[in-house]
């Protein structure tokens, strides 16, 4: 019975997408996230089947292989949702578990009763030599960081050998940028930035997350972030593995301004591998995740779009002792190290444009 009513209502939905669209629409079903996730496909609009719950979900993918998804309450004919509800819709926005588990209740709350909820993600890659960064499609770049992860496990076996040459000259990142209507405004928006090493950097001091966007203030006291990663440690007794979760806070988080550029960013300190491979001991952390939030309000009457940027800045070399954050100007947006001397350093940036 509950399946036949789980038919009824997608083909319901499928209708009045139809109806949308016009009759030249043509249906489809994929799946996504490991079969977590069906998806009926017409033109840009998917009824996507997430967890037993069925969403009209808006995608677009751009240039540099990004993937944005939008949901609208007004479009489903929702009410509030409960939180299964809730956490079922941002896995079909195309959030994963380690993403979905950083907001707190409160967040959960926001999004259950919220008109507009959407989700940016954004896979790359850059090079440590050069320096240039790459951005890739979800399926390339989880082929090519599980080759590399497979390469760095032989290197760490034969650090000496040159066969698998240097696996770390490529470091693989996710970021994700997600924005919700804050509910009863109509022009403030609670944004957040995920940030997650697929392949740990060589090189490990000081990173800093953002998120920021321009023509629009900072709610103050709104801002929260945290990062979070592996510990493996190997002894002769065995191994032990355990997740570190840091707190940013006091002096590490900051409220930049750069032009028209507003929002907050976190600094912290990269774990370092303590690891002999001659005698396979020691201590080796991975997985590094990067999570920070905030609200915005729109600042000028009038404004009928903004640009929000989710980012990460990782230091590659540095003879600082004092550093400080900032936002890039342009749409660009992104955090950066500000040194007092020197600080080589790579950035990574998810951006959304934001339609009020």
């Amino acid at each position: 019975m509950k399946k036949t009513k789980r038919i009824i209502t997608l083909f319901t939905a499928i209708m009045l997408v139809i109806t949308l669209l016009g009759t030249n629409s043509v249906f489809a079903i994929d799946e996504l996230n490991d079969g977590c996730v069906k998806s009926g496909e017409l033109n840009n609009i998917k009824v996507i089947e997430s967890l037993g719950y069925d969403f009209i979900i808006h995608e677009s993918i751009g240039e540099d292989h990004s993937v944005t998804r939008d949901y609208y309450r007004s479009e489903n004919k929702k009410g509030e949702l409960s939180h299964e509800e809730t956490i079922a819709l941002l896995y079909a926005l195309g959030m994963n578990e380690t993403e979905v588990t950083a907001y707190t209740e409160n967040d959960l709350q926001e999004f259950a009763a919220t008109q507009n909820l959407s989700v940016s993600v954004y896979y790359s890659k850059q090079n440590e030599e050069t320096g240039e960064t790459t951005y890739l499609s979800e399926k390339t770049a989880l082929a090519e960081v599980k080759a590399n992860l497979e390469e760095r496990e032989l290197k760490k076996a034969a650090p000496d050998s040159s066969k698998s040459g240097n696996p770390y000259i490529d470091s693989y990142m996710r970021i994700t940028i997600s924005s919700s209507l804050v509910t009863g405004t109509t022009d403030t928006y609670r944004l957040s930035t995920h940030a997650i090493w697929l392949t740990m950097p060589a090189f490990r001091w000081k990173d800093a997350v953002g998120i920021s966007a321009n023509r629009c203030n900072v709610v103050p006291g709104t801002e929260y972030a945290y990062y979070t990663y592996t510990q493996k440690i190997i002894t002769d007794d065995g191994t032990t593995t355990s997740t570190i979760k840091r707190n940013i806070t006091g002096n590490n988080i900051e409220n930049p301004v750069n032009g028209n550029w507003f929002g907050a960013a976190g600094l912290f300190s990269v774990p370092k591998d303590l690891y002999d491979p001659d005698i396979d001991r020691g201590l080796i952390c991975s997985n590094l995740y990067a999570y920070i939030a905030c609200t915005f309000k729109v600042a000028e009457n009038g404004t009928t779009s903004f640009n929000a940027s989710g980012s990460y800045a990782h230091s590659k070399v540095s003879v600082s002792v004092s550093i400080g954050l900032d936002f890039g100007k342009g749409n660009g947006g992104g955090v950066a190290i500000t040194p007092t001397i020197k600080v080589i350093q790579e950035s990574r940036a998810a951006l959304k444009l934001i339609t009020l």
